[in-house]
Formats: C-alpha cells, structure tokens, sequence
C-alpha cells in the first residue's frame, strides 16, 4: 500500500543572530493514521540561560518563544504551547509562534486548534509553503482529503521543488487519477524523492 509522508516540516527562527540548526526528516508511516510530526531541533542553548533572559526582559517575545523551541526539544509540548502562547500575547504579528504552536497543538491531538493556528500562519503570511502542508497533514487526520489535496496543491504552486507535496498529492490521487497521480510521483522523484522513485517504478510502470 501507499502511504503519505506525515512528518511536518517547520522552519523555527531564533532571535537576533542566533540561527537555528533544523533537521528535517520525512518518512513514511505504516498506515494513514493520524500524521504524527518528528523534528529534531538543535540550538546549543539552555532552558537556564533564557529563564535568566526573561527575568531580565519579561516584555520581549522571542525569549518567550525561544524557550517554547527549546521545551518541544525537551519532549514537553505542553509547556512550548504555555511560552508560545506568552510570545502571541506580547507580539500577535509572531508568525513562527503561531506556526510551532500549532506544531505542538498537532502533536497533542488537538486538531482543530493545530488547524487553527497553521490556518492563521498562512493568513499571516501566505507565502509559507510550509503551513500549507502541514495544514494538509491535519486535514488528513480529520478526513478532509479535499482541503489537504488543496492545500498540497497551494504549496506546490508556491514551491515547485518540495517534493513530499508531490509524494502526498500523488497518494491521494492515485486510486482516482492513476495517470496523474504517477506524473506526480515522477516529479518527486526527479526531485530525489527515493520514496515517490520506489512508488513510480512499483505502480507506474
């Protein structure tokens, strides 16, 4: 059987000159379940270091979201959505706030507040391409294939190069659309997709 990639991808900004070492994995689930997401983030920082930092600057946001960052690495999403929130709360234009909130909403099996949040990321910022299909990944999960094959479709249109929306959208299409869905499976794979490349090869040819 053929099955979605459901791994989100997330890109997480750190304040000032600060960058954030992101490793994005995408793999392949065993059934279409719920998507679960598995980022693995890196930033050489301390939970400490920031408490310290908020003491000091309580009023500025990306401390608070910093520290939200670095709780999701710690395995705690609760208390990410606690400092996220605190981040919204001093700057509502926090577009990366509204987006790894949402991260950890779906990680929780909060759907509709996942769903809100990456909807109002792409208010926000309509150009993420990012937000587009992870927001598919959480239509998926509440069974709305419609909304995540177009929300597939806005991501590619934004980005031709992402691969997975391919892979996914392929998915999806395929017991409706075979030709189709194959073009789209070739496409990933002609972007290096080693997944979409075993797919066209097994169901296409």
């Amino acid at each position: 059987m053929i099955t979605h990639k459901n791994h989100l991808f997330i890109p997480l900004i750190f304040f000032y000159f600060v960058i954030l070492s992101i490793i994005l994995s995408c793999s392949r689930s065993a059934s279409k379940e719920n998507p679960k997401p598995n980022i693995s983030i890196t930033s050489g920082l301390s939970i400490e270091s920031i408490n310290d930092s908020i003491l000091m600057f309580p009023e500025n946001p990306i401390l608070w979201y910093k520290r939200g960052v670095l709780h999701y690495e710690n395995g705690d999403q609760t208390l990410s959505i606690r400092d996220f929130t605190k981040a919204l709360e001093l700057d509502s234009n926090y577009t990366s706030a509204w987006h790894d909130r949402a991260i950890c909403y779906f990680e929780l099996d909060q759907f509709d507040s996942a769903l809100s949040g990456f909807t109002q990321t792409i208010i926000m910022d309509d150009t993420f391409y990012e937000a587009y299909f992870n927001r598919a990944l959480v239509y998926e999960a509440l069974g709305k294939t419609a909304n995540a094959i177009s929300d597939y479709n806005q991501c590619i249109k934004i980005d031709s190069t992402f691969a997975p929306a391919y892979y996914n959208r392929a998915v999806h299409l395929f017991s409706q659309n075979k030709s189709s869905a194959c073009k789209d499976f070739k496409k990933a794979a002609d972007l290096g997709d080693q997944d979409a490349e075993n797919a066209y090869i097994e169901h296409c040819k």
